[in-house]
């Protein structure tokens, strides 16, 4: 997440705008459902990793030995 401040004519960001902080308010909001949708995509990965690995190693056994598996 980036910082919500506006930089100020100094040059810091210590100058807040009510812009910003309205922008801030929504990417918050978004960051919980973001969270989620990430959280469910990396497991229907990892799970279609695992099954991938396991059907990569039962062809590897039916070709190395010449039977099914």
């Amino acid at each position: 997440m980036g910082s919500c401040a506006a930089p100020s004519a100094k040059g810091d960001d210590k100058f807040i705008t009510t812009d910003y902080l309205q922008q801030c308010l929504l990417e918050n909001a978004f960051y919980g459902d973001i969270k989620a949708w990430v959280t469910e995509i990396h497991t229907a990965l990892t799970s279609l990793q695992l099954e991938l690995r396991s059907q990569h190693l039962a062809l590897t056994k039916e070709l190395l030995n010449n039977e099914p598996a």
